[in-house]
């Protein structure tokens, strides 16, 4: 039984060839994304196991493109041994939402589908949903199209909920800037979905505002692999750091303490300005933009001392 799988995202456009990407946009697009999981995880496995988003950063390509990871554990070692029909794998989530599998019938691949064009003379298709559960498919009629369309039972179902399609909205919303130009989720070297700007505005056009009860503050916190520069070292005690991340100076607290202890007894004679540290660090950016992300560096995993080619921005 699959309680891991990993896929990738990609945003795409002239403001991203430096791999930069501002983490007041990210961050509500992975929270989108993690409650997009949860949402099909509660629907269909109850409070029997639980599921998170894991993030590592992938700074080769130019744009900007995240590895995620769908883990799930479950509450109850028995439900491990229940029949395949009645629990859901983080794979057959992810393939429900369009993170995995093949590349038609996903959760973003519909949405781009049904609302990616704009339709005649602005009006919003009306879609009907047909369930049969002996098949466990659903077909999709969109009036004025002439199609129609066969997802699973689940992925229909996560279509019809407005609090997924809301989440949906969260996560196309960066491509309202008009240096981002595409939005892809990625297996192996294959696009299983790529939505472009005006299909995302389309679709963004058709999301309703969750009732404002539903509409709870929250932060979204993240776990991310990756490499900062040092700018500014803390010789004693525990004040923030300043560290080079995404292409400005942020302020980290190291929560490591048995790194920065052996770093201010003279432990760690590498880390000095200009080196970089290779660490997992904790970003916690609350729901509401006008608030700033925080940094907390959790693990320090190695130091790489600066060199003439590390001088400059990891992420030129």
């Amino acid at each position: 039984m699959s309680k891991h799988v990993t896929t990738t995202i990609r945003y795409d456009g002239p403001a991203l060839a430096s791999h930069e990407m501002d983490v007041q946009d990210l961050a509500p697009a992975l929270l989108a994304l993690a409650e997009i999981a949860k949402i099909a995880n509660h629907k269909f496995n109850g409070d029997k196991a639980s599921i998170r988003i894991l993030v590592n950063a992938d700074t080769e390509q130019k744009c900007f493109q995240l590895d995620l990871s769908l883990v799930q554990s479950w509450m109850d070692h028995a439900a491990l041994f229940v029949g395949k029909d009645n629990v859901a794998t983080a794979r057959q989530i992810a393939e429900m939402i369009g993170l995995a599998g093949p590349p038609l019938g996903g959760l973003f691949w519909l949405y781009k589908k049904i609302y990616g064009q704009k339709p005649a003379e602005g009006a919003s298709p009306a879609v009907t949903f047909t369930a049969d559960d002996a098949t466990g498919t659903t077909v999709i009629n969109i009036n004025g199209d002439g199609n129609s369309i066969t997802v699973s039972n689940q992925t229909a179902v996560l279509a019809q909920d407005p609090k997924v399609l809301q989440h949906v909205k969260t996560v196309l919303e960066p491509l309202g800037n008009p240096d981002y130009e595409d939005f892809s989720i990625i297996q192996g070297d294959e696009a299983l979905v790529q939505i472009d700007r005006d299909e995302a505005q389309n679709i963004r056009s058709m999301a309703q505002p969750l009732p404002s009860e539903e509409a709870e503050a929250e932060n979204f916190i993240s776990t991310v692999d990756g490499q900062v520069e040092i700018v500014t070292a803390q010789f004693k005690g525990a004040a923030q750091w300043g560290l080079w991340w995404t292409g400005r100076t942020r302020q980290m607290k190291i929560e490591d303490e048995h790194w920065l202890s052996r770093f201010q007894t003279g432990g760690e004679p590498e880390a000095v300005p200009g080196a970089w540290l290779d660490v997992t660090m904790e970003i916690t950016q609350p729901r509401d933009k006008a608030h700033p992300p925080t940094f907390v560096v959790k693990r320090v995993k190695g130091v790489l001392p600066p060199s003439a080619d590390q001088q400059t921005d990891m992420f030129d």
